[in-house]
Formats: structure tokens, sequence, C-alpha cells
């Protein structure tokens, strides 16, 4: 569930604002076209996930996590820190979660985070991320206590990518590996202990449960901003420049996926499956939201014409037959999948 960002033990007490959806007008009969909160009112939407059909989450970059519990007929707004920079989101249920970013420290530096909750409103921050400057993208859990974080951290005037773990549901991480690239994105986990990770030019494959790490792919001129795996063995990753590549072998091979040519200028920030054959991808260029869709499990696309108030697409959830596109300026455009 998951519930292109690339950037105190004391407990977070959120509290419940009322905020009223503002109704879009709609391009056609498929999509309908809503806004989680006001243009402006942050300084830009990250990711958005669902647990079940009414339960959803909306991250921003000023510290504020929106909630649904009307599959986003509405949402409320859940103020947690000014500082903090919230960006990946991963929740098991309605009330277990975790949420990545950074929270601003001394000298107006980011200090890398992930919260977590049990009941849903009351979140807290993690331990082990003292004197390092950096945001981490994003969070995934394989089950209640184990779980992986990506980003970028800071160190002698560089950034690189890096990849933290915990097997303490959260209360505490480690940094298991430098990533020696610019940037992390994504981390999914596919299988017991495979873990995969995509960033600035590569992509990254454990298969020792994030013990070591070796890359699977890398093209110098492309940036991978988020992976998806729609059965086993079988995984899609997207990025920069119109890329959707797909390996059919557990990443031993990698091929570029067919695209529909009006799709193939977009910068992909997202890809979900519903199942094996059919997913979504999403992002945009020039101003224009980009969506397509693959009904063959990854290796050829078609464009969906849809396009949000802000034109970028940051993220997709898939829920209960629903497919939800965030704008960074909180537009939400949903339907029904096609499967």
């Amino acid at each position: 569930m998951r519930a292109m960002n690339p950037s105190s033990t004391l407990m977070i007490f959120l509290f419940l604002v009322g905020i009223n959806l503002v109704v879009l007008a709609q391009t056609n009969s498929d999509w309908k076209l809503s806004r989680i909160a006001e243009p402006n009112s942050t300084s830009g939407f990250n990711r958005i996930a669902f647990t079940d059909m009414s339960t959803g989450w909306a991250t921003s970059g000023d510290g504020v996590l929106f909630l649904t519990l009307d599959g986003g007929a509405s949402w409320r707004k859940l103020s947690i820190l000014p500082d903090t920079n919230l960006v990946g989101t991963f929740f098991i249920d309605r009330r277990t979660g975790w949420i990545s970013g950074g929270m601003k420290v001394a000298k107006a530096k980011i200090q890398p985070q992930v919260w977590r909750t049990t009941d849903g409103r009351n979140w807290l921050p993690g331990s082990g991320f003292d004197g390092m400057f950096g945001t981490l993208n994003d969070v995934f859990f394989a089950d209640s206590n184990r779980g992986w974080a990506v980003g970028a951290i800071e160190s002698n005037g560089q950034s690189h990518g890096a990849i933290f773990c915990t097997n303490d549901g959260g209360s505490s991480w480690k940094m298991t590996f430098d990533a020696k690239v610019g940037f992390l994105n994504r981390v999914l986990v596919t299988e017991t202990n495979t873990i995969w990770t995509v960033g600035e030019r590569e992509i990254l494959k454990s298969t020792d449960g994030g013990k070591s790490w070796k890359s699977s792919h890398r093209e110098d001129n492309v940036d991978f901003f988020a992976i998806a795996s729609p059965k086993a063995g079988s995984i899609v990753a997207v990025g920069s420049e119109g890329t959707i590549l797909f390996s059919e072998n557990s990443g031993d091979s990698w091929h570029s996926a067919t695209l529909d040519p009006a799709a193939r200028d977009n910068w992909y920030s997202a890809v979900e499956f519903v199942n094996e054959t059919t997913g979504y991808a999403a992002g945009g260029f020039g101003g224009s939201s980009g969506l397509v869709v693959t009904r063959d499990g990854g290796k050829s696309w078609s464009r969906i014409d849809i396009n949000l108030s802000d034109g970028f697409i940051q993220d997709i959830a898939l829920k209960a037959g629903k497919i939800f596109l965030l704008g960074p300026d909180g537009s939400v455009a949903s339907a029904r999948t096609q499967n």
C-alpha cells in the first residue's frame, strides 16, 4: 500500500482541522477532479496512499498530513510539525503506518527522519539520524517490524544516496548502505529478502534483506523515480526522458517498453499495478500531465487523456478498484481502474 521529491524523542501530536473539498470541473465522465486543499496552502504535495476504499493520506512539503475517511470525498488537515518535509508514506492498515522525510535542525539544515504511528493519529520520530543531514524520499515495510527507507544524505558537501533499515517497527534506524549515487527515490520489497531501490542513474537490488546491494541496471542519462512489480520475477522501473523499463527475469536483463509517441517526452514519477497485466505510470512534461496504461505487464503503454490543474502528476494510489492521481498543488483525479 503505497501510501519525485528529490528535496527529540518528543511525541508529535496531531490535531484535526476540518477542511472543505473544492470540486473542480470534470474533464469527462470517467474522471472526477477535486482538490485536497486550497492553492498555496502548503508548499507542495508529495505522495498519496490508501489502505482501504475509504481511508487515505496525502503528504506535503511543509509538515502537513491530510487524511480522508470517505474515499477522497473530503479531507482533514493534520498538523504535525511546521519545520518538516513529509515525503514517502506506507501503511499496513488504517492505524499502523510510517512517513519518511526530513526535519529542520540547527543552521537551517535538514535531518532525515521516519515517523511512525500505531493509532493513525499520534506520531513518533525514529532514532538513529542524529548528526546526519538530508531527506528520506521513501519508506517500505515488509511487516510490522522490518522496514527500509531511502533518500539522500550530505557528506563533505556532496549528496549521496543512502539506505536505512529497522527491525523494531521504526523505533530505531541504522544506515546500512551508501549508494554512491546522488539520491534514491523509491524502495520496494518483492520477496522475503529481495529489495529494490531506484534513483539517480541506477536500479539497485538486494537478495539478502538489505545487507548488501548490487547494481541491476545503470543508465548515465536517466534518473529513476519509481519501481513496481506486477508479479514474481517481473519488475518495471520508470524515470526521466520518457523512460519505462521492464525485466522478466528478476533484473538479470532489462528492456525498453514500447510507448505511445505522445508519451515519450514525459518524466514518469510513479508506477503502480492493478494486477499482473494492468498498470499505470504517471508524471508529465512541459506543464502537461502524463498518464499511460499497460495491459501486458509493462511491455507496452498507451496514453490516457487527463490533465491536472498543475500539470504534473506526483503520485498514484490504487485501491478497491479505483485509481487516485495526486498533483503537487493538491489536485486529485480519481476513476475506476481499467482491467
